[in-house]
C-alpha cells in the first residue's frame, strides 16, 4: 500500500472504536458509543459508497410484524419470544422516530395491511385465530391493539380477495432521507465515516483490534460488526445467512388507488405506492437457490414474478412499465431474531436483522453501544 505516515497517523490508528457497515445498525452504534463517550474516537468503515447491504435499498418499511409472520415465527419461538421481538421492533420505530422526527424521515403513517387472497384461505384461517391473542399481548406490553380482519372481496382496487389484517400502526418513511440524516448526525457528533473501504479480516491483542481491509491495516481498541451477512465467514457460529431482496419501481401509473404499506405471504411479498408508482420486492422464497447469495444484482425470473405480481393481483387496469430495478442483502439466521452480542474480547457484532432493520436497527445500535461501553468500564 501507499500509505504515507501521515495517513497512517491520522485515519488507520488510534481509534476507540472501528464499526463495520454504514447502515442503519452500524451508524446508530457510532452515533450511540458518542453520546457514552463524547471524546472517544469512532470511525465507521464501509465497502461501498453508500451501505452495501440493505440499509438504503429497502423499501421504507416502518412495521413491526404481519400475522402471517408471526405464525410462521412460531414454528421457531415460543409465543412470548415472538411477542418480545415485536415488541423491540415497535420501541425501535419510537426511537427513530424521537431521534429524527416524522418530518425529517419523511414518515406517514398510513396503516400496513396484509392481503390475502383466495387462495391464501388457509392461512387465513390460522392468523384470524390468532389475531386476538396478538393484539391482548401487545395491549399488555405497549396498551394498543393494533390488527384489524376484515372479510371483503376487493381492497383499495385489488381483487379477488378473501380478506385483509390491517395494522394501523404502521407506515411508510423514505429510506434515502433516513439514512441522509443518520450520516448527518454522524458527522455533527465527531464520527468519521470511511466509504470504500472494505474489512476484509482481523486479529485481535489484549488492548488492540488490527483490522486487515482493501486500504491497509487499521487499529483499535474495539471492533464493532453490523454488516448484514458479508461477514458471516468470520463469525460461522453465529448462522448468519444472507439472502438476497429484489425490488423494483413502476414508472407512475396515473390511475393508483394503493395507500399504506402491504404484505402478502408471511412478509416475502411487499410493496407500496411512492409518490404514483409502485414499488415491490420479494418473491426469493420461490427462489431459494439463486436468492441464498451476497452478490448484489437481479435476474430475469424474479424481475417477471415481480412484474407478474403486480400486474395480475394489484394492478390489472393499466399497464405496468417497470422504471428501476436493484436488490438488498438481508442477514437472516435460523430464526427472527437479531445478535448483539461480544463473540470475543474487544469484538462486538449486531447484525442478521432479518430485513427489518428500518424498525429494530437504531434499536439494535443503542443495545450494542451499551454492551461496547460496559466493556471500556471492566
Amino acid at each position: 500500500m501507499n500509505t504515507s505516515y501521515w495517513e497512517r497517523e491520522t485515519f488507520l490508528e488510534n481509534y476507540d472504536l472501528l464499526v463495520v457497515g454504514a447502515g442503519i445498525a452500524g451508524l446508530s452504534t457510532a452515533i450511540e458509543l458518542k453520546k457514552r463517550r463524547p471524546d472517544f474516537r469512532v470511525a465507521v468503515l464501509e465497502r461501498s459508497w453508500l451501505s452495501d447491504g440493505a440499509s438504503s435499498k429497502n423499501a421504507g418499511f416502518a412495521c413491526f410484524g404481519s400475522l402471517s409472520e408471526f405464525v410462521d415465527d412460531l414454528k421457531d419461538m415460543s409465543f412470548d419470544e415472538v411477542v418480545s421481538l415485536a415488541v423491540r421492533r415497535f420501541q425501535g420505530i419510537e426511537k427513530l422516530v424521537k431521534d429524527y422526527s416524522e418530518e425529517r424521515l419523511l414518515l406517514e403513517w398510513n396503516g400496513g395491511h396484509e392481503l390475502f387472497f383466495q387462495e391464501d384461505e388457509a392461512s387465513f384461517k390460522e392468523c384470524c385465530a390468532i389475531v386476538d391473542r396478538f393484539n391482548n399481548a401487545f395491549e399488555s406490553a405497549l396498551n394498543i391493539r393494533p390488527y384489524t380482519v376484515s372479510a371483503v372481496q376487493e381492497f383499495q382496487g385489488i381483487k379477488n380477495l378473501i380478506g385483509v389484517i390491517s395494522n394501523k400502526y404502521e407506515g411508510g418513511l423514505n429510506t434515502g432521507a433516513m439514512l441522509n440524516a443518520m450520516r448527518e448526525r454522524s458527522v455533527s457528533q465527531g464520527v468519521q465515516v470511511f466509504s470504500g473501504v472494505e474489512v476484509v479480516n482481523y486479529s485481535t491483542s489484549k488492548n488492540e483490534v488490527k483490522v486487515e481491509t482493501s486500504v491497509g491495516i487499521w487499529k483499535a481498541k474495539r471492533i464493532a460488526f453490523c454488516t448484514s451477512s458479508f461477514h458471516s465467514n468470520l463469525f460461522e457460529d453465529l448462522q448468519m445467512n444472507a439472502k438476497r431482496n429484489q425490488v423494483i419501481v413502476t414508472k407512475p401509473i396515473s390511475d393508483l388507488k394503493l395507500n399504506g404499506t402491504f404484505h402478502h405471504q408471511q412478509g416475502f411479498n411487499y410493496f407500496r405506492n411512492i409518490n404514483g408508482r409502485i414499488l415491490m420486492g420479494g418473491m426469493r422464497h420461490l427462489f431459494p437457490a439463486t436468492e441464498s447469495t451476497c452478490v448484489q444484482g437481479n435476474t430475469e425470473e424474479v424481475v417477471s414474478a415481480l412484474t407478474n405480481f403486480l400486474q395480475h393481483k394489484i394492478h390489472a387496469t393499466s399497464a405496468i412499465e417497470i422504471d428501476l430495478a436493484w436488490s438488498g442483502i438481508l442477514g437472516v439466521g435460523k430464526d427472527e431474531r437479531p445478535v448483539v452480542k461480544e463473540v470475543q474480547e474487544h469484538v462486538f457484532v449486531g447484525a442478521r436483522l432479518g430485513g427489518i432493520g428500518v424498525a429494530i436497527g437504531s434499536l439494535i445500535g443503542e443495545e450494542l453501544a451499551g454492551l461496547i461501553d460496559s466493556s471500556f468500564s471492566k
